[in-house]
């Protein structure tokens, strides 16, 4: 179902419940070029091949009105955001003034002029076009002179939280921009050596930027990129500076209040000469970044949630001065009386909204990525508990802790159940609640072990991209009560088994989500539900969690990866999906596989890899109870492969004409000769009894091979068993292994 068979960008699960044709497709976008010889397809042909999704924008500005512009939007599916975008939008406003902030408007198939949308992590760059002589009016063919190109000082911004994408999905989409004139502790820089209309898509531009003789920033950006803003510089400083994310450089403030840190910017084409001859100079110019003191930062302010409120949201909303210049923030989350440490994360910091209490645009509105009800680590984020939260802030001349950037504590309460009715009514805030009951009928997780729990989650949006709206955590199947959500609010519920650790589901971890099961045309549709105060208790919503088997093996993908640490090592695929023919079985796939699974044996311990998986072996492993004995050996004895067994000399007589007498057991098996009934193999098993003369003697030799279908055995040793030449009576040590049939 993730698998993406025609490389639109989308997986099979949304193409089937968009209703999108999910093989191959003759689409057409011109992708990696700028030739205009052949046209785009047409909206109606690119929403029959996948999904075109909606994007609900969200813009904030802090300037002047702003009149006759077009909202340019780039989406790529590359945090490197270069070259090409995957997606090109263009909402008109040429007959509008804007002044009322923030707006929120819907962005759709409508408005796009190039490309298309892809589903999962997306990286967004937006602006106000002007319609300014060069940089285009958001015309319909990519590549013409009228191809929208942003250009200094064109209001602008990255989409806000995007450091690892912005998860898109074929439903509910939803972006925010903070538009400013100049991007503080960063750079956005434009170019107009590269004529629109010159250059080959692989052609670029180096751009190099250096502080005071120092390295700060290298970048080849390909056509028809012409400009660089602060989402390369986020991309560049997490990719080679360890995750730091300062901005443009890391150099110490001086003593000073403010100072101008000139960086200097350099230009240099990749070739000499563009498409048409035409010589293209190098070029430099200065970006002034200011840097300011400590003091002049400010530590941030703490609005909310502060005064032990309670607070009755799933995902607690944070709200906190923090100066412009600073581009991150550290987030210290402690728990309950004993202040026990649960989080210390550092987070890039989002766009800055209009701050009444400043008079200023200081103001962060933050929403807490964790729910309560869910892990956070590991440890609970729980409902009814004391919480305190402060923050540190970072700029490019702090990128360590410094005691002037660390804001006071705030302290808050996560609300519970009404105390007097608390299996019904969840009251705080009149905040509503749902009841899911997760099933998981297979158990295929536990056979593979390692520790699982299960994450229980609601959405907006029933192609549940990004974060949950509320989280929950289970150790087993079981109901559980997601809370904090928002009353008559339609939502979506899913479950899956959490395998990695990661609190995300990846695509080979076990899921299901409620929806129309009985529905005999569209059984796989996720159904909406929703919270209310009092819950639905007497009758939780069933989610049904069911396993992944990507490479269609018969092993489920959950189970391999808890084995092997893939789904590919184990098994064997018995079908390679083909899309542009039909494929005729003379068998059914099942009987395919098993025939298949007959020949893999990962291990070599003598059992297929299917057979290990249904008995409860591992396939990992050829001695899954680690006795020293082959799983494929004890399945030949009758034993079970997975209970430890060990073949023992139970005593050594002699008969009446003194000939030594061997008898032998299994030890942990359920039967023997001693008294016990008989446990048969339907073979005959042969046992081999050795000796030696005294230990130091090299080697054992077999002077008796007794053949039995019983576990249990017995040998008379005497002269004429064994090999010619050889005297019994001289053997003073003896041992039986298990020799072949």
């Amino acid at each position: 179902e993730h698998e993406d068979r025609d490389f639109d960008g989308w997986n099979n699960w949304s193409e089937a419940l968009v209703g999108t044709a999910f093989a191959y497709n003759s689409y057409n976008e011109n992708a990696g070029t700028n030739s205009t010889a052949g046209a785009e397809s047409s909206a109606a042909d690119k929403a029959a091949n996948f999904p075109l999704p909606d994007l609900n924008v969200t813009l904030d500005y802090g300037g002047q009105a702003i009149t006759g512009a077009k909202l340019v939007i780039h989406a790529y599916s590359d945090k490197d955001m270069n070259g090409w975008p995957d997606a090109v939008f263009v909402k008109d406003f040429s007959s509008d003034t804007l002044n009322t902030w923030p707006m929120t408007v819907t962005v759709g198939r409508d408005d796009l002029i190039y490309g298309h949308l892809r589903q999962g992590q997306n990286w967004f760059f937006a602006w106000m076009d002007n319609g300014g002589a060069s940089s285009g009016n958001g015309g319909a063919a990519a590549g013409a002179a009228n191809w929208p190109t942003w250009n200094d000082p064109e209001p602008a911004a990255i989409a806000d939280n995007q450091l690892n994408g912005i998860d898109i999905g074929f439903d509910l989409n939803e972006v925010f921009f903070h538009l400013t004139d100049r991007a503080e502790s960063f750079a956005r820089v434009s170019w107009e050596g590269f004529d629109q209309l010159g250059y080959e898509a692989g052609q670029g531009m180096y751009v190099t930027m250096t502080y005071a003789g120092n390295f700060v920033f290298k970048k080849f950006f390909a056509w028809p990129r012409t400009w660089l803003h602060e989402g390369d510089i986020i991309a560049y400083n997490d990719a080679v500076n360890n995750g730091n994310r300062f901005g443009l450089a890391s150099q110490s403030a001086t003593a000073s209040d403010q100072t101008i840190r000139p960086v200097i910017v350099n230009l240099q084409p990749e070739c000499v000469y563009n498409v048409h001859g035409t010589a293209v100079a190098e070029g430099a110019g200065v970006v002034s970044n200011w840097v300011h003191s400590a003091s002049i930062l400010g530590a941030p302010v703490l609005y909310g949630p502060i005064g032990r409120e309670i607070v009755s949201d799933a995902r607690p909303e944070f709200r906190f001065s923090l100066h412009p210049e600073c581009t991150e923030f550290k987030i210290v989350f402690k728990k309950g009386t004993a202040q026990t440490t649960i989080l210390q994360t550092r987070f890039l910091a989002p766009g800055r909204h209009y701050n009444a209490q400043t008079g200023k645009r200081d103001l962060v509105v933050w929403r807490f990525p964790y729910s309560v009800g869910d892990k956070i680590g590991n440890d609970i984020f729980e409902a009814g508990e004391t919480y305190s939260w402060k923050l540190v802030a970072y700029s490019p001349a702090y990128g360590t802790d410094n005691s002037s950037l660390v804001s006071e504590e705030g302290w808050f309460i996560t609300a519970s159940a009404s105390a007097s009715n608390p299996s019904l009514v969840y009251v705080p805030g009149g905040k509503g609640v749902i009841d899911v009951d997760v099933s998981y009928p297979s158990d295929m997780v536990a056979k593979g072990g390692g520790t699982t729990s299960i994450r229980v989650q609601a959405f907006r949006s029933k192609s549940f991209n990004g974060i949950p709206d509320a989280s929950a955590c289970l150790a087993a199947p079981g109901v559980c009560r997601l809370t904090g959500l928002e009353n008559g609010e339609s939502y979506y519920l899913r479950a899956y088994i959490e395998q990695d650790g990661d609190a995300e589901r990846d695509n080979w971890e076990s899921w299901g989500y409620y929806r129309a099961g009985d529905d005999t045309e569209t059984p796989f549709l996720p159904i909406a539900v929703k919270a209310s105060v009092h819950g639905n208790e007497s009758s939780p919503y069933v989610v049904r969690i069911q396993d992944c088997d990507t490479d269609n093996d018969l092993l489920p993908d959950s189970y391999e990866w808890a084995v092997a640490g893939d789904f590919t090592s184990l098994g064997v695929a018995n079908y390679a999906p083909t899309v542009k023919k039909t494929v005729a079985y003379a068998v059914s796939p099942l009987a395919v596989a098993a025939a298949a699974h007959a020949t893999i044996d990962l291990d070599n311990d003598g059992v297929n890899d299917y057979d290990e998986f249904v008995s409860g072996t591992n396939p990992a492993l050829a001695d899954t109870d680690s006795d020293g004995i082959a799983d494929g050996l004890e399945n030949a004895l009758g034993f079970d492969a997975t209970t430890p067994q060990a073949l023992k000399i139970t005593s050594v007589s002699f008969d009446a004409n003194g000939n030594p007498v061997l008898d032998w057991t299994w030890d942990g098996a359920a039967s023997s000769t001693k008294g016990r009934a008989m446990l048969k193999t339907g073979r005959k098993i042969a046992y081999e009894v050795q000796a030696k003369v005294a230990l130091t003697d090299s080697e054992w030799i077999t002077i008796r091979t007794v053949y039995t279908d019983d576990v249990d055995g017995q040998a008379v040793l005497t002269e004429e068993g064994a090999p010619k030449g050889v005297n019994v009576s001289a053997f003073r040590f003896f041992r039986v292994k298990v020799g072949a049939e």
